[in-house]
């Protein structure tokens, strides 16, 4: 079994980021007013690209993940 080292910093900041996305866009929640995990990352990666003027790499930046994971995430949205 692999050991995953969590930022404990990182890890709050993301959550506010996350918390920000979902008080911004109320469209993220379902009726009974759960968060819906999909759709904030769906709207956080629109908001890094549209910061980033599309820029993949400077919008995995933003987001704290890398390049390759955000294309795995943009095909995974595309497909879906």
């Amino acid at each position: 079994m692999t050991s995953v080292k969590i930022d404990v910093a990182a890890f709050n900041a993301a959550l506010k980021r996350v918390a920000v996305i979902a008080s911004a866009n109320p469209a993220v929640k379902f009726e009974t007013g759960v968060l819906n995990l999909s759709l904030l990352e769906r709207n956080a990666i629109q908001q890094a690209l549209a910061q980033s003027n599309g820029n993949k790499t400077a919008a995995a930046h933003l987001l704290g993940i890398s390049r390759r994971t955000l294309q795995r995430k943009l095909q995974d949205i595309l497909h879906s």
